[in-house]
């Protein structure tokens, strides 16, 4: 009999609170989905919806009702005390209308129970740098550059903050960013401040490969050559021509070989490991013969510290070239004038030959590009055809 009471009772109570859950539930829906749901409530049921305070204490927020916003978000807040978005609205409006003290206090309350979450970190850090909360600000926007969502506006506000003097944003970075922030200032093209950063990070530890292939890649294409061919030969270990018998892979970029590798009907650039003159690979070009080509598309940049005499070898192979313009190598100034010369035009079939350039580097020229060339024919016979094999550049001062 004692089990069948116990039972009952306990029965009765699951159904009572399933009761209220439905009711309580039905009710909660209807507010969620109701247009006015504030109509729907009574004052002291509000709390127990702290949604609903919270969207009329937003809304009077941008309509400037600051008194009434803050009287609604407090009703929000004493619905669920963790109602962080609540609470840095009310800080928001405590440091509009001078009560500097009070957001501050608020601001570190919710800085304490969302340390890392993403979430809210964005208004609290720009809710901080207003509040001259200068640590916090600082921890906020570092937890925020972890996300790479969100570290082009975050870079953006921290320079603005320290109105872009870069040392001083180095200082309130975690070392994790430095690099990322380098990268920052590249997409930014700010030359200048790139070369602060760079001097400040490698310091310490050398910088990985991509990284200084990228950076000496964006030197170069604003023509800092001298700072990039330090960097270039700190990296690679070479004066001179890089990758001079195409050995490994070009890079592309830096003061590597550079070449688009094919255009269908026009011409193919690969590696090859035949024929060769010396080592394992040479470079083959082939014109495909459909067209009267203008070719230009193989190229290095190659820095120079002497403005002495020089002498540029390299060898070359062709077969069954056609057209009287063949292909030829030049040298040219990188951004500077006053220097150019050719090389013999590689035409029909020839064995391995040595091919030859003398110049001398103007005072101004601080890099100079290696080029392979084909003007076009105006003759009717005119679509070039035929193989070129390039191996062994060497740049050298007499």
């Amino acid at each position: 009999m004692y089990f069948v009471i116990k039972n009952s009772l306990i029965s009765i109570v699951v159904i009572s609170l399933s009761g209220w859950l439905f009711v309580h539930g039905c009710k909660e829906y209807r507010i969620k989905t109701a247009d006015d749901p504030a109509g729907l409530l009574k004052k002291n049921d509000l709390p127990r919806f702290p949604q609903v305070p919270y969207n009329l204490g937003r809304r009077a927020y941008y309509n400037n009702s600051n008194e009434t916003a803050a009287e609604y978000l407090k009703i929000a807040i004493s619905g669920d005390i963790f109602f962080i978005s609540a609470w840095l609205r009310l800080a928001e409006i405590k440091a509009a209308t001078d009560n500097r003290k009070k957001a501050r206090e608020i601001l570190e309350f919710t800085s304490r129970y969302t340390r890392r979450v993403i979430r809210w970190k964005w208004r609290q850090a720009l809710l901080a740098r207003e509040l001259g909360m200068n640590d916090l600000f600082f921890f906020n926007t570092n937890v925020l550059l972890a996300r790479p969502e969100k570290r082009q506006d975050t870079f953006q506000l921290i320079d603005t903050q320290f109105q872009g003097q870069t040392l001083s944003v180095l200082n309130v970075l975690a070392p994790e960013h430095r690099t990322t922030y380098l990268n920052w200032l590249i997409g930014w093209n700010r030359v200048d401040d790139t070369r602060t950063v760079w001097k400040e990070i490698t310091k310490t530890d050398p910088p990985a490969p991509v990284l200084a292939t990228r950076y000496v890649h964006f030197l170069v294409g604003h023509n800092k050559i001298v700072p990039a061919a330090a960097i270039w030969q700190e990296l690679t270990g070479i004066d001179g021509v890089t990758n001079s018998g195409f050995e490994k892979k070009a890079a592309h970029t830096g003061f590597d070989w550079r070449y688009s590798a094919a255009r269908p009907g026009k011409w193919r650039i690969q590696r090859v490991g035949s024929p060769v003159h010396s080592g394992d690979f040479a470079l083959e070009i082939t014109f495909e013969g459909r067209e009267n080509l203008s070719f230009s598309h193989l190229w290095q940049i190659v820095p120079i510290t002497s403005h002495l005499p020089s002498k540029l070898t390299y060898a070359w192979q062709s077969h069954d070239v056609t057209t009287d313009q063949g292909p030829f190598i030049e040298v040219y100034g990188y951004n500077c004038k006053g220097l150019y010369k050719r090389g013999q035009m590689m035409l029909i079939t020839n064995s391995w030959q040595k091919g030859t350039i003398d110049f001398t580097p103007p005072e101004a020229c601080r890099a100079v590009v290696i080029r392979l060339r084909r003007l076009p024919s105006k003759r009717f016979d005119s679509l070039i055809s035929g193989r070129v094999w390039l191996d062994d550049f060497r740049l050298e001062v007499k």
